[in-house]
């Protein structure tokens, strides 16, 4: 039996970076959105995109994030893959000074901003995550220890997640 959606919005971008489609089934009303490159024709065909993200309906705090070789998946969200990565499984256990981590993919004209952080009341950082491309999803591997940010520096781009990491 196929499970059947009324979807009360549906929005549709164009100019990211890649392909994906984007629902939360969590709240009312039902929200799906679609972002795509400015040259992707195939948007009318599942198949073509990079992955989808959906919000999950119950969340458990495990503090992790776990790739299971076509599925990532965090405390908040799931991303299925539909074009799997080339690279392998992977866990990460997150530092316990991590509140939250949210997904975004940035718009073709914004790319530079890889990783940012704020620190809301509960004094653990909220981070925003936003991938330019698929590889870049491994950088949530350096979320297992956050002893590398920098005091008063919130924003993060590659280069700098790949200088902290090997020490250059």
């Amino acid at each position: 039996m196929s499970k059947f959606f009324e979807w009360k919005h549906l929005f549709f971008e164009i100019d990211y970076t890649l392909n994906y489609i984007k629902y939360d089934e969590r709240n009312f009303p039902k929200l799906v959105y679609i972002y795509v490159r400015s040259d992707f024709e195939d948007f009318d065909i599942l198949e073509k995109y990079d992955f989808i993200i959906s919000e999950k309906t119950s969340r458990r705090s495990n503090n992790k994030i776990t790739f299971d070789g076509e599925t990532l998946e965090s405390d908040k969200y799931i991303i299925r893959f539909i074009n799997k990565p080339r690279f392998n499984k992977f866990t990460v256990d997150l530092d316990v000074k991590i509140n939250s981590i949210s997904f975004e993919i940035p718009r073709s004209y914004h790319t530079s901003e890889l990783i940012s952080r704020y620190i809301p009341k509960s004094r653990k950082y909220n981070i925003q995550f936003r991938p330019a491309n698929i590889e870049f999803f491994l950088y949530l591997k350096a979320l297992n220890n956050v002893g590398w940010f920098d005091k008063g520096v919130n924003i993060y781009t590659e280069t700098d997640l790949l200088t902290k990491m090997y020490n250059i």
